[in-house]
């Protein structure tokens, strides 16, 4: 399997509504595949809902090349100061509906903060999940139709569970 690569990152602003409008397009996961791409509205205007949104079309688009039993939720996302760096950090939950694995898995990952925000965000998603794409892809040998795959993905929702509760102690208070 190849690597995924960020082929496009787009956040488009209506001026009327300050509400963006996130679109990531990611490179197929075998040679031959057409490329993944996922558009989320964002919820409200401002810096933290554009990175939710970022980081939702990138999940979007990783749903349409997962295995049917299969499905991504963005947990968290933030971008924090640590000394000199910017770095952007997110947290996913691998959830599996199969008879053979059923339950979810937490999984995290951080980038350095570069140049572009948007950018680094999907670097973060896409680092949260690297090490397990590989057992959850649609296997390029299985000839499942990109329609159906696309079309499981659509009927999926896409809602992140609630955050875990913090102690006072994890919290800083």
């Amino acid at each position: 399997m190849k690597r995924l690569k960020i082929l496009d990152v787009t956040v488009k602003t209506d001026p009327k509504s300050r509400l963006d409008q996130a679109t990531v397009t990611l490179s197929g996961m075998a040679d031959g595949t057409v490329a993944l791409t996922g558009s989320v509205l964002s919820v409200s205007p401002g810096p933290k809902s554009r990175q939710y949104a970022v980081g939702h079309a990138t999940v979007l688009a990783l749903n349409t090349a997962l295995k049917p039993d299969y499905h991504l939720c963005l947990t968290d996302l933030t971008t924090i100061q640590m000394g000199a760096w910017r770095v952007a950090a997110a947290v996913l939950r691998l959830l599996s509906f199969g008879s053979a694995a059923h339950g979810h898995e937490d999984l995290v990952g951080a980038v350095i903060s570069r140049d572009d925000p948007d950018v680094s965000v999907v670097k973060a998603v896409l680092d949260s999940v690297n090490r397990r794409l590989g057992k959850v892809v649609v296997e390029a040998s299985v000839s499942v139709p990109q329609e159906i795959v696309r079309g499981h993905a659509a009927t999926q929702q896409h809602v992140p569970p609630p955050p875990a509760q913090r102690s006072h102690v994890a919290s800083g208070r």
